[in-house]
């Protein structure tokens, strides 16, 4: 009989308040944890992590880091340390924050959900933008395998920096189990909310620049 197959997943980029890319990896170890494998998957978060998340916790070995990596100097300080000696035995390090650091295991895995600051880089921060330009490059070439959300997002890395669609493979995002078994009535979501008898449009975005919410109110 093989051995289980032993992946690491890097969650070190996962802070309070990251946003949708969470939610996109939780699910999908949520998933994976109601399904017959032969994989053993271990985490490598911040700190307090498990406490955040105590249904990744109760399903999966997670490694916590020194710190919160609140900041992102030392989130790259501890990918390129911690993280690199603690993986180097592993046979797929999935790097779920869209950057792969220069140092550790080569046998990598890539989830990318987005490049929008390639269409509006007057969103991101100088700084960032400046970081991401350094580093996404590097990390679509050295991944062995890139992870995207959606059709669209293949399409786009393909543009803007010339990925085969080879390479890449599709991961939807997951639904919870039970999201058709509890609906609340619309009479209570009016109520909750005080929204009144009129008309409602849902808008189910952060409220993030690229999101374009003046569009909509306009």
């Amino acid at each position: 009989m093989m051995a289980a197959k032993r992946v690491a997943m890097n969650l070190l980029w996962c802070v309070p308040g990251v946003g949708g890319s969470e939610e996109y990896l939780i699910r999908q170890l949520v998933g994976l944890s109601s399904l017959a494998h032969d994989y053993e998957v271990e985490v490598f978060a911040p700190r307090g992590f498990s406490l955040r998340h105590p249904e990744i916790a109760n399903d999966f070995i997670v490694h916590e880091a020194p710190n919160e990596c609140l900041r992102r100097s030392q989130r790259i300080v501890l990918e390129h340390t911690w993280l690199a000696w603690n993986t180097k035995s592993f046979d797929v390090v999935h790097h779920g924050g869209g950057t792969i650091p220069r140092l550790g295991n080569r046998r990598t895995l890539l989830t990318v959900h987005d490049v929008q600051w390639t269409e509006y880089p007057e969103y991101v921060s100088p700084v960032k933008l400046k970081y991401l330009k350094a580093t996404v490059p590097s990390s679509l070439r050295r991944a062995r395998r890139i992870a995207v959300p959606s059709r669209f997002v293949v399409g786009t890395l393909e543009k803007a920096f010339g990925v085969s669609r080879d390479k890449m493979a599709v991961v939807r995002h997951g639904l919870q189990e039970n999201i058709d078994t509890e609906i609340t009535s619309s009479t209570g979501i009016r109520n909750k909310f005080e929204l009144g008898d009129g008309p409602v449009l849902v808008y189910p975005a952060i409220t993030h620049p690229h999101k374009n919410h003046l569009f909509l109110l306009g």
